[in-house]
């Protein structure tokens, strides 16, 4: 239960309609633990106890008291889960904003240790079913441990009316009987629950795979392969589920098992003592309803293990370290003029065998376009990675940044400056480009589209890659939603619009990851011009297997092995480093550099 204290902080918002519902709980509880059971007591008597004829307003109100209790019964339960209710969508709200605005804050090399499937369940079923809990508990632990102790309070007071000493012993005495089945079951569920919330994730992890993938299944025919692979994941997660409601479905027959026991043995008793059915029937109830809340308590007790493995799942992911954290000194950076340094950066990936950047430096001053070119795994994409702090140099063996090189922008450590000001300075062209499903616009500005101002430098970054053509012909223009992924454009158009992002941005820094490695022919000579324009006046990074889409740059940086192995203009590198003339005659491209 301490575990879940901090996370009540989350009802602060809603702590008007939290306080109601612990108040209507608590009226509920009274209500059915002691007043049904009291109301009995003295209503039945008079009407079914022999007397004379009481008067017909006498019958009236007596007969009213019952509907009167159950109707302050029912509007207090109504009122009580109304109102839990409010509070939950509010925690539900604040838990999946939490979870978010971690996923927002993780470096990448988290990304690669937890699957897609993994951090969507994490990030919604384990959210819902924390959330299901604190409400169980925030509501239950109020309502029904009051219907209880109202219920002992009945049955205490109408044993001692009753002059039954021995018969409060063994009503009560069986109460603590219910605990062991109680705790046992719940850690058999909590077991079980945990392993079926992480089969949930693989279960969404394979069903996301096979939607990003639906090409590559259609095409290699793997319909029956990933339909048994679904069937399997599914089949596991039945037999947790399976599992989990065996256990809580085995919960409340052994509490009312051991319930009856202790109703039996009070009929045993009140048969002893002579006690007329008008004295036994009010005790009944009284025992009744004190055993019923015990069930609900064991279902608590059920929803907390159950909340307890998906708590431990979701602080797994918000106790991730956090992405790049600013040193207490970080300044801010306004534009920069475009300088930058790579001095001994080594770099390698969580359990790799081999580094993928060994102590690599680099002088690229203001306005200079870099090619970077070399075999496949020469740690190309890794070193426009480290550019805008999306990894930090790290060595498997020395953990120390420091040690492991630094990177500089205008002679300033990249450490020392302000993420969000260093990111500012950096604009990309990946490979692949990514888009949101929103506008064309929102795609380009990567923001809300609200001033005239913003929509005209749209307009103007599109013209500018080339993309204003396409756009206008779209149903709604640049309103026109592109789908998940931009899945309703071809890869030129995508490329297209994350060139006119970069032009948005308008970053003095440009980095480059086979910008045209995706498209045709045709579609890579018409970008190329836009990617000249693009880098002129910028420091730019270009990343590219192809030789021929490096004819703008002023230099060339060859890599092999983690390591620069020559730099200079491509005249230079053909005359002197074999491993660039071998890649350069490879491609085919020596018309295009010449």
């Amino acid at each position: 239960m301490n575990r879940f204290l901090p996370y009540f902080a989350l009802l602060k918002p809603v702590r008007g309609a939290f306080i109601g519902a612990l108040v209507c709980g608590l009226i509920f509880g009274l209500a059915s633990g002691f007043g049904l059971p009291f109301v009995a007591q003295k209503v039945f008597p008079v009407l079914f106890g022999g007397h004379e004829e009481v008067s017909q307003m006498t019958l009236i109100g007596y007969l009213m008291i019952l509907p009167l209790a159950f109707a302050i019964r029912g509007i207090s339960g109504f009122l009580n889960t109304y109102l839990i209710s409010v509070c939950g969508t509010a925690v539900l709200n604040q838990l999946r904003a939490k979870v978010f605005g971690k996923l927002q804050q993780m470096p990448l090399l988290s990304y690669q240790n937890h699957p897609t499937g993994d951090l969507l369940t994490r990030a919604t079923g384990d959210t819902a079913q924390l959330q299901n809990t604190l409400m169980a508990v925030s509501n239950d632990l109020i309502k029904y441990p009051m219907t209880l102790v109202g219920a002992v309070a009945a049955v205490i007071y109408l044993a001692i009316v009753q002059h039954q000493l021995l018969l409060i012993i063994a009503l009560l005495g069986v109460i603590p009987l219910c605990i062991f089945p109680i705790r046992t079951l719940g850690l058999l569920l909590q077991k079980r629950a945990k392993q079926a919330q992480a089969q949930v994730a693989s279960v969404t992890d394979i069903l996301s795979e096979n939607i990003r993938g639906v090409r590559e299944v259609k095409l290699y025919a793997q319909e029956k392969f990933q339909a048994t692979r679904f069937g399997r994941a599914i089949d596991t997660l039945r037999k947790f589920s399976l599992k989990m409601t065996k256990y809580q479905a085995a919960l409340n027959p052994i509490i009312e098992f051991i319930s009856v026991v202790g109703i039996t043995i009070a009929i045993y008793f009140a048969y002893r003592a002579h006690l007329t059915l008008e004295a036994v029937a009010p005790l009944i109830m009284a025992l009744y309803m004190a055993y019923e809340p015990m069930k609900k308590i064991g279902s608590v007790h059920n929803s907390l293990k159950q909340g307890a493995a998906s708590l431990e799942r979701i602080e797994q992911l918000l106790n991730e370290p956090a992405d790049m954290i600013d040193a207490p000194d970080a300044i801010p950076m306004e534009r920069a003029k475009g300088k930058v340094t790579f001095k001994n950066v080594t770099f390698s990936y969580p359990r790799a065998e081999h580094a993928a950047l060994k102590n690599f430096s680099l002088n690229i001053e203001p306005g200079e376009v870099i090619g970077v070119v070399g075999p496949s795994g020469a740690g190309k994409s890794t070193l426009l990675n480290l550019l805008p702090r999306l990894f930090d140099p790290t060595n498997s063996n020395n953990l120390n940044n420091s040690e492991n090189g630094t990177i500089e922008i205008d002679g300033i450590d990249i450490r020392k400056i302000k993420t969000i000001d260093l990111r500012r300075q950096i604009a990309a062209v990946p490979q692949e480009a990514f888009l949101f499903n929103d506008s064309v616009a929102s795609n380009i500005a990567l923001d809300e589209v609200s001033s005239e101002s913003t929509k005209q430098k749209i307009i103007a970054s599109a013209k500018r890659a080339q993309a204003d053509e396409f756009i206008s012909r779209l149903p709604r223009g640049y309103e026109t939603t592109v789908g998940e992924a931009g899945g309703k454009l071809s890869g030129g158009q995508r490329q297209r619009i994350a060139i006119a992002r970069a032009f948005f941005k308008d970053a003095p820094i440009l980095i480059m990851d086979e910008p045209t490695s995706a498209l045709d022919a045709e579609n890579e000579r018409s970008i190329f011009a836009s990617l000249q324009e693009l880098t002129q006046g910028r420091t730019a990074l270009v990343v590219s297997h192809r030789l021929k889409s490096l004819h703008f740059c002023d230099k060339i940086a060859y890599m092999e092995n983690s390591r620069l192995v020559d730099f200079g203009t491509h005249d230079e590198l053909f005359a002197r480093c074999e491993g660039y003339k071998r890649l350069y005659i490879a491609g085919g491209d020596e018309k295009v550099l010449a």
